[in-house]
């Protein structure tokens, strides 16, 4: 009953502004997010988000589920280029790694730059990178990285197709390497409603 009330609670918040269901894909993995934002001032807003990547290769499989508030600001000085500012909530599970079980969550920091490219259609050019210290990082975890770029072509109203790069590197209390989560290039639809 708590998850039933606490997924409502997310989809009502989310719906509250508008919203962005991104979709995407790569050989090995697929990621769903459901964006919302909320005009906050004139030139601010503030993006919620939450979201699934599920991905597997030969030995492991991973499910991450991810929850994010962020506020962007346009700058006025650079026409087109916005940044923001925000937090980034990871819980993941690996299974088989080692024949080990690993559990991590995080409760990133994260900054992201937008730049709207100077076209005819709404297209734009993204980069993101959120870390999460020890002091951040929960279960066993020592510390999270992710780094995205990413761009973003409307092809019909209300309708973008997307492409970007994402890694995401993980380092474990008991493991000396770092476990890349996620190294791969992905293709996407968005739709705005």
């Amino acid at each position: 009953m708590r998850k039933i009330i606490f997924g409502l609670f997310v989809v009502a918040s989310l719906l509250q502004g508008e919203s962005l269901l991104n979709i995407n894909l790569n050989e090995k993995d697929i990621e769903f997010s459901l964006d919302s934002d909320e005009r906050y001032s004139n030139n601010t807003k503030i993006y919620k988000s939450f979201g699934f990547l599920k991905g597997e290769d030969e030995n492991e499989e991973m499910r991450t589920m991810v929850e994010g508030q962020m506020m962007v600001m346009g700058l006025t000085a650079i026409p087109g280029l916005s940044v923001g500012m925000g937090l980034k909530g990871m819980a993941t599970r690996i299974t088989d790694v080692g024949n080990d079980d690993l559990n991590a969550g995080a409760a990133a920091l994260k900054v992201k730059v937008i730049y709207t490219l100077p076209l005819l259609v709404k297209s734009y050019i993204t980069g993101s990178y959120a870390y999460a210290p020890e002091s951040l990082s929960f279960s066993d975890l020592k510390n999270y990285n992710e780094t995205r770029v990413e761009a973003d072509f409307e092809i019909i109203d209300g309708g973008m197709i997307y492409g970007g790069v994402r890694q995401v590197d993980l380092d474990f209390k008991d493991i000396k390497e770092t476990y890349t989560l996620n190294n791969n290039a992905y293709v996407g639809l968005k739709f705005v409603f």
